[in-house]
């Protein structure tokens, strides 16, 4: 039910992996990494747009109204997926 920046999803993300989650910032790191990973460039349209901050709003009634349930935090999300993050590959 609040917005959170990448440093925060990292920091989250770590300590329910229990191992060091880090966000590197910037398009060429994500180009070289999405280029390593075989990925498609196009969600770089995504980074970018929450680089300027167009997610960073919360619309908790909206998502009430739709979902007929209280939105939870990130925090709680990867705490209730810890597993999946704990047993991802570090490259």
């Amino acid at each position: 039910p609040h917005g959170v920046r990448a440093r925060d999803v990292a920091e989250i993300l770590s300590a329910v992996a229990g191992r060091p989650i880090a966000h590197v910032d910037g398009r060429d790191t994500y180009l070289a990494h999405a280029a390593d990973a075989g990925l498609p460039e196009g969600p770089l349209r995504v980074y970018a747009e929450a680089a300027e901050g167009h997610f960073g709003g919360v619309e908790t009634d909206a998502f009430e109204a739709v979902t007929a349930r209280r939105p939870r935090t990130f925090a709680e999300f990867a705490a209730d997926h810890a597993a999946v993050f704990a047993s991802r590959s570090t490259g």
